[in-house]
């Protein structure tokens, strides 16, 4: 790209948006190494929200070697959305990429306003579910969710509904597959949401007073179960789920749902398979803030430190079959043993001097660095 890359998202691989440190927006091919689309200078990195005679991103964003560039980015289709620290959230569409205007082959991106109501607040995080609605976190506390109407190509937004927490959010994470979101707090928490109305169902505060909550994922920890039936023996993969979320001062925390396997919800009255003894802290730590957290594939999950190195973690369960035929006090015990913390398999070190963003279409690695106006693509796909 022409300019340093501050922020990355992925719809469908190879197609990604980019957002640039003099707040520009780039749509990319990853395989073809083209820009497809742009809007520059979409945000203007001299303007920032301002609270109380304070920057509210130098509140947030202590420890992080952090200039300029959109707060976040997102892709579905040929829709777009960006937020800067100007406030707010500006989405575009991307037109026929037959109709090509630069030099280049890249086309203008066709700006299609602001999103109503957003003006004047920080916007940190921005998610597409499946339904294609879009779910915006705000350092306000709130996470509004809209959709939007493309039956005239106008993709007008309309809000649908607003969730309410209890401090400034830094990172969410939606996981369609069992109906919850989870969004990482200035004050240190992570919040679990419902994905049918956004409402708040539990939180969990994971670090010290003063320490913020910078990222957060929900992994499927995949666990081989062995059935047996007569003389045969069938192996199963069975879904286990958990949240992990990573903080300003470099640690990492796990933290198990209960989710009934049966109808693949999690307990909402009692969301955390965690006591108050149960360690959730996983080790090594990082030297920096955690700014990304990634899951390429089930059972494995990767954290990037703004420190500029990578973490491969390995999160998945061994085979419980003997738990499922043990009495409850013994199942208990050897649960409990085949619920040990992930492990860390290995480092990638030395492809971003920092790093600053990174994200997964499910079997890819994309990242980018702070003096980098490249993308580095890690392919976690089988041979």
């Amino acid at each position: 790209l022409s300019d340093w890359v501050r922020k990355v998202a992925i719809d469908a691989y190879p197609i990604a948006v980019c957002g640039s440190r003099k707040g520009s927006v780039f749509v990319s091919d990853l395989e073809q190494g083209s820009v497809l689309s742009h809007a520059l200078e979409a945000h203007d990195p001299n303007q920032e929200v301002v609270k109380g005679g304070v920057r509210v991103f130098s509140i947030f964003y202590k420890g992080e070697m952090l200039d300029h560039g959109p707060m976040a980015v997102a892709i579905q289709g040929n829709l777009i959305v960006s937020s800067g620290r100007e406030g707010g959230v500006k989405f575009w569409k991307m037109g026929d990429m037959a109709d090509r205007t630069k030099e280049d082959g890249s086309q203008e991106l066709e700006a299609l306003g602001n999103i109503p109501g957003l003006n004047k607040v920080l916007v940190t995080s921005l998610k597409f579910d499946q339904k294609g609605q879009l779910w915006v976190g705000c350092s306000d506390g709130t996470i509004r969710v809209y959709s939007f109407n493309n039956n005239d190509d106008d993709y007008t937004p309309t809000r649908l509904f607003t969730g309410y927490f209890q401090d400034s959010i830094l990172d969410m994470y939606l996981c369609d597959e069992i109906g919850i979101g989870v969004c990482a707090t200035l004050d240190g928490f992570a919040a679990l949401f419902s994905l049918e109305d956004g409402e708040f169902i539990q939180s969990c505060g994971l670090f010290d007073r003063g320490v913020a909550a910078r990222s957060v994922l929900v992994t499927n920890d995949g666990v081989v179960v062995d059935t047996a039936n007569d003389s045969t023996t069938t192996t199963n993969m069975e879904s286990r789920w958990s949240v992990v979320c990573g903080g300003m001062n470099g640690a990492i925390h796990r933290l198990r749902l209960n989710v009934d396997q049966s109808t693949g919800k999690v307990d909402y009255n009692n969301p955390f398979h965690v006591h108050e003894d149960t360690p959730t802290q996983i080790n090594p730590s990082h030297e920096g803030p955690v700014v990304s957290l990634v899951s390429p594939t089930n059972g494995l999950f990767i954290s990037g430190s703004s420190s500029g190195n990578f973490r491969v973690w390995d999160c998945s369960y061994g085979d419980v079959s003997n738990v499922e035929s043990s009495s409850s006090s013994e199942s208990s015990e050897e649960e409990e043993e085949s619920d040990s913390l992930p492990n860390s398999l290995y480092d990638l070190t030395g492809e971003n001097s920092c790093l600053i963003s990174a994200c997964t279409d499910g079997s890819r690695l994309i990242s980018v660095g702070c003096l980098a106006p490249t993308l580095i693509v890690h392919d976690f796909t089988a041979d």
